[in-house]
């Protein structure tokens, strides 16, 4: 049998506890070890799919923003081409108004038959050019001017309106029974035609300026 000092097991105890610390320390250790490695690897792959979320978003961005860009530099060239456009219909419209009311102005000072084929053929071109250009013309105005053309079209001479004049020189209009006498009775009769024409063609020519301007 063997005896044991007090000595003996307090050097047992010793080493007991030497040997569970050591084991301790290296668990703890390991422990902190893998724990940080993991921590920072989760934390690695959460920040990169972060960033590839991020890069993704400013790609779409990026993307929508140049088709936004493209978009509006075709809305800008368009608007520029229905500009440059519409100033020119409204240009060669008002030349053809104005000349128009000239005619119009000259058939009410010296009504003669004479001057009615001539009138007759202006009207239809004015008529021609406004309802051509329909689409460039804004709508109220388009709407003054044909209702205008429209009354003119309408306006007679014994029964005879000038539309039904369309084509017919001096002769056929007097074989039709119509005289200077009649004319003079027409014009007379309708004073407010050619009022009206001049104001509407002011209204028309004021529109026109503004949406030219912008």
């Amino acid at each position: 049998m063997i005896n044991f000092t007090y000595v003996d097991y307090l050097n047992i105890f010793t080493a007991l506890v030497t040997s569970i610390g050591g084991a301790s320390v290296i668990i703890l250790g390991l422990s902190k070890f893998f724990g940080d490695f993991f921590a920072n690897r989760l934390l690695g792959n959460v920040k990169n799919k972060h960033e590839r979320d991020l890069e993704g978003i400013k790609s779409r961005y990026q993307r929508e923003l140049e088709e936004t860009k493209a978009e509006l530099e075709r809305t800008k060239l368009l608007f520029t081409r229905y500009s440059e456009k519409q100033f020119s219909i409204y240009n060669a419209l008002w030349g053809n108004l104005l000349y128009t009311r000239k005619q119009l102005d000259d058939l009410w000072q010296n009504p003669l038959l004479d001057k009615l084929p001539g009138f007759n053929q202006q009207v239809i071109q004015a008529r021609t050019a406004i309802d051509d250009n329909m689409l460039l013309i804004e709508s109220a105005d388009f709407s003054k001017l044909s209702l205008l053309m429209q009354r003119l079209e309408a306006w007679s001479i014994n029964g005879v309106s000038l539309i039904d004049m369309n084509g017919l020189d001096v002769p056929a209009l007097q074989s039709k029974g119509l005289t200077d006498n009649m004319v003079q009775i027409a014009t007379a009769s309708h004073s407010t035609l050619q009022a009206d024409f001049r104001s509407i063609v002011a209204e028309v020519g004021d529109s026109f300026r503004n949406q030219i301007k912008g």
